[in-house]
């Protein structure tokens, strides 16, 4: 489902508009966020004229309602926040816009945005409509001009002359328009209709604004005979880019007359600049002149540089000379390298000045330093963020490495590996080449585990490279050289971070100051993310940490720092915002961790039990394990104990039962001496739980029997619930229902969020299992919201899961879907590959049930590969049975031999041997495939199984 917002706003397929009463415009709004909202800023936006309590009133009425429409059905609403994740042509447009599909994207645009409607009066609605639609509008005459470009180097006019024409009767004072069409009528042969374009263009900007057109546009009728014959090529093409492409061609065309590109050395700067002078020649009729700044040694040889670069005869001072030959010029200076040329800005100001159609496009390491500059932060190309082969060979980052190292040798690349190359060095263009290189000594595998140890040991030995760029060492050599020595002191302290550090921990560590910060980040050497934390690229940092004196003593400090970081966060443990705070901050506590096992073991006993309940949240149970298994802690101690007791925890929570067991009850003896009896009856009802998986269901009753006798109403309730999964097994639904009531009573008493969604979930099992869908949908919900108020991202995952799975059984596909994927990505996110293959599973099923070829095909060729990868046997052969049925579906005589394979395999779920033996309905007249061939099976095409 998409929805259409060009015109009249409908749902894709449906001629009928979406009527736009508030909860409409909630929504629209929303999906046009595409991200999470504030509640706050929504009653705002609502109700700016009344009071808080009364605007958030409002606004649960409005969400209220919105929830109803069945194209909103995936609202998501979790504590103060609201997103509503849609497709629509809007984004479908801006994305075809930003990957330069013009023709495409222009296809979309047949109307403005949301055009003939108006906001409801009383809200901010209307301001936000008005800015929407200007943008837009503004995107769509990029584009055209973006496309008319195209079409006039291809010599096709006559279209080119319709799309402008239709531009300018809409916005008839683009000049940028009126000059394309200037040139293409000319190329034509057209020029009468050319001056009789001009002409009126020049009376309409006259009467509206008693203005004159550019001299550039004039000089289109009546070219100077003066074009430098300076031209700009690079022999190699440019990768990506076509954001920043994008951004500098709309600067650069419009007011922005002075646009800097800054950047790291090695990050692209110099390329990036050479083609938007490319791209852009055709809107300079004077032409393009390039100054490398690395041949000039002081600002004051600038202006002899441009004196003989545009040919100008010797004779007055340069400067007079200078502004007297650009002053009626339209034309591009593109001054590269101009990093220790900032005092060039007086000079640039004075030709700009004299100069009003002159354009300056300049690649520095740091800024210009001028009040008028445009400042476009160059970071590394994008790097894939998925391991997806079909998502890794489109990434510029990996094509750039893959066309590097073809150049020297035929080499069959790994994709997974080349995009974890390029990820660790970020993207960084240099650097990526550099490492491409290295692929003919070196295998990927090996350049990787270089690479993780350090980046500064990246080299060329190749000639026709300048000798700055020749290995990263050179690049930051250079770069330290000029800093001063609070900027060299500051990424000195910087470099003991991971992952970036917030600006109290770098004044905490490293006593920086704002100004240095600032002119750190003003050089590229930092960067400041959305949400305020500062970092750099790893290679600064790992150079930096190489010129670094006092190391041990800034290690001392940050785990410092952090360790009373983390008792902040004790007090208010399992709140969105410390979980959040701690999501960005892993790295960082990993390092304090090392630190503190070493050094420091009160202040290790002080902060596990809160980074055990992170884990534990956040369903990082294999990376608790790893922290845990680092360090040994004093034998006969508390921590001991404690540390003995999470390790059985989080093994419990990883299916391996036999070393959880023995960790737990070695943890019930040590906390039973120490005499800590809450602490010893969650060992015993971790235990219990490990009796259940195992279906030793006497000794599970004997277990939660010790464990009550120390128990608080927790503990009671845990026992509940775990009585109550018993009874579920043993297919007494009534008294599971009675024992999760108990479980559910005991949970609100003590207001325990987790236990309480968790019985939720399986009153709703069990509500499922009586065909009392409905009901089970109502109660899987408050569970999701549940969870999702606690931030417990691994029951979020399931609870969507749940809601889709009946989702479709209800008949409600789209909905199913929604919360599918929604489960799948946060699977993918918390590493959880069994969870993703029961998701996989049920998107296959989906797919079959509401006869969807396409998502049957997607589902099942990913969750092959995975359930062979882990060995998941019983698993795949439950989507091995799915297959099955799309084969009869399909009308194909393969389902035969699936069905076949599954019966006979000694692995295969009784319950799916049943299923298998129903639908095996037609002969056997194939050899069933063995299950390491479902390779082979999956891959379906439009003709069938190949």
């Amino acid at each position: 489902m998409e929805l259409l917002l060009f015109g009249s706003p409908r749902v894709e397929g449906s001629l009928e508009s979406i009527p736009l009463e508030r909860p409409a415009w909630l929504c629209l709004y929303l999906v046009m966020r595409a991200d999470w909202v504030s509640r706050d800023e929504l009653a705002c936006l609502f109700r700016p004229e009344t009071d808080d309590v009364t605007a958030l009133s409002a606004l649960r009425l409005i969400l209220h309602r919105a929830k109803k429409f069945l194209w909103a059905a995936s609202l998501e609403i979790e504590g103060k926040r609201v997103r509503l994740l849609l497709p629509c042509d809007v984004q479908r447009f801006e994305i075809l816009c930003a990957n330069q599909s013009w023709l495409e994207a222009l296809e979309i645009y047949q109307a403005d945005f949301l055009a003939g409607f108006e906001a409801p009066t009383g809200t901010d609605l209307p301001a936000w409509l008005e800015f929407e639609r200007l943008r837009l509008r503004h995107l769509w005459t990029e584009a055209v001009l973006q496309r008319v470009t195209i079409l006039e180097n291809s010599a096709d006019y006559g279209v080119a002359i319709g799309w402008l024409e239709r531009l300018l009767s809409l916005e008839p004072l683009t000049e940028n328009a009126v000059q394309a069409l200037l040139r293409c009528l000319l190329k034509r042969g057209q020029r009468p209709q050319a001056v009789l374009v001009f002409e009126r263009f020049a009376a309409l900007l006259k009467l509206k604004f008693n203005l004159l057109p550019e001299a550039a546009t004039k000089a289109i009728l009546e070219p100077s005979p003066e074009v430098p014959p300076v031209r700009t090529i690079s022999l190699l093409p440019l990768l990506g880019r076509e954001t920043e492409l994008g951004q500098l061609r709309t600067w650069l065309l419009s007011t922005n007359r002075l646009v800097c590109i800054v950047g790291l050395g090695g990050s692209g700067k110099t390329r990036l600049g050479l083609e938007v002078a490319r791209l852009l020649r055709p809107n300079f009729v004077h032409g393009t002149v390039f100054i490398d700044g690395t041949a000039l040694t002081t600002s004051l040889q600038f202006p002899q540089a441009l004196v003989s670069a545009l040919g100008i005869p010797a004779g007055a001072s340069l400067e007079t000379a200078l502004s007297t030959f650009l002053h009626d010029k339209a034309m591009l200076l593109l001054l590269d390298n101009f990093e220790h040329l900032t005092a060039t800005r007086t000079i640039i100001h004075d030709l700009l000045e004299a100069a009003p159609n002159l354009r300056v496009l300049l690649t520095s390491r740091v800024r210009l330093g001028s009040s008028f500059e445009t400042v476009l932060d160059l970071s590394g190309l994008a790097v894939p963020d998925s391991l997806l082969p079909e998502q890794i060979k489109l990434n510029a980052a990996v094509c750039l490495f893959i066309q590097t190292a073809q150049r020297l040798s035929k080499l069959v690349l790994d994709l997974g590996l080349v995009a974890r190359i390029v990820q660790q060095l970020e993207g960084l263009p240099l650097a990526v080449e550099l490492a491409a290189r290295w692929t003919r000594i070196l295998s990927l595998e090996q350049i990787l585990i270089e690479l993780e140890k350090s980046q500064t040991w990246l080299e060329t030995d190749v000639e026709d490279i300048p000798e700055r760029h020749r290995s990263l060492n050179a690049v930051l050599g250079s770069t330290w050289g000029q800093l001063s020595s609070r900027e060299t002191k500051a990424l000195e302290s910087l470099s003991v971070f991971r992952g970036g550090a917030t600006l109290e921990a770098i004044r905490a560590v490293g006593q920086t100051q704002l100004p240095t910060l600032l002119a750190l980040v003003n050089q590229g050497l930092l960067r400041r993310d959305t949400n305020g934390r500062f970092s750099s690229h790893e290679m600064i940092r790992e150079f930096a940490a190489l010129q670094c004196s006092h190391q041990s003593q800034l290690e001392q400090h940050h785990a410092n720092f952090y360790a009373n970081q983390s008792q902040i966060w004790l007090q208010a443990k399992r709140q969105a915002t410390t979980l959040t705070s701690m999501d960005s901050e892993q790295s960082n506590i990993h390092l304090a961790w090392a630190h503190w096992v070493i050094h420091d073991q009160a202040a290790l006993e002080q902060t596990i039990e809160l980074l055990a309940d992170y884990w534990e949240v956040r369903g990082l149970y294999h990376q608790a394990l790893n922290y845990l298994s680092a360090y040994t802690a004093t034998r006969g101690t508390k921590l001991e104990a404690r540390t003995n007791f999470w390790k059985g925890l989080f093994q419990r929570l990883t299916n391996d039962f036999t070393t959880a067991l023995e960790c737990l009850e070695l943890a019930a003896i040590q906390l039973e001496v120490l005499k800590l009896p809450l602490e010893t009856s969650r060992a015993y009802l971790n235990m219990a739980y490990i009796g259940f998986e195992q279906a030793r269901y006497a000794d599970t009753k004997q277990l939660l029997h010790r464990a009550k006798s120390g128990s608080d109403l927790g503990i009671e309730a845990e026992s509940s619930n775990l009585l109550g999964a018993i009874a579920r097994r043993e297919q007494h639904y009534q008294q599971a229902l009675e024992y999760y009531h108990q479980a559910r009573e005991l949970h609100q008493k003590t207001n325990n969020l987790p236990g309480l969604g968790a019985v939720l979930n399986n009153i709703a099992n069990i509500l499922e299992l009586q065909n009392n869908n409905q009901a089970a949908y109502k109660n899987y919900a408050e569970c999701l919201e549940i969870f999702i108020e606690i931030g417990h991202r691994r029951p979020i995952a399931v609870m969507h899961s749940n809601l889709g799975f009946l989702a479709t059984k209800l008949g409600q596909f789209l909905e199913a879907r929604n919360h599918l994927e929604t489960s799948l990505t946060l699977r993918r996110k918390i590493g959880d590959q069994i969870g993703q293959i029961t998701v996989l599973t049920n998107l296959a099923q989906l797919g079959l049930t509401s006869q969807d070829t396409d998502l049957v095909k997607q589902a099942l060729s990913e969750l092959f590969p995975l359930a062979i990868r882990l060995e998941a046997t019983s698993k795949a052969l439950e989507a091995y049975l799915i297959l099955a049925e799309w084969c009869i579906w399909q009308g194909l005589p393969q389902a035969a031999s699936i069905l076949s394979t599954i019966i006979e395999d000694s692995k295969t779920p009784e319950q799916t041997r049943v299923l298998a033996r129903q639908k095996l309905t037609m002969p056997n007249t194939e050899k069933a495939l063995p299950l390491e061939q479902w390779q082979l099976v999956f891959l379906l095409n439009d003709n069938g199984i190949s």
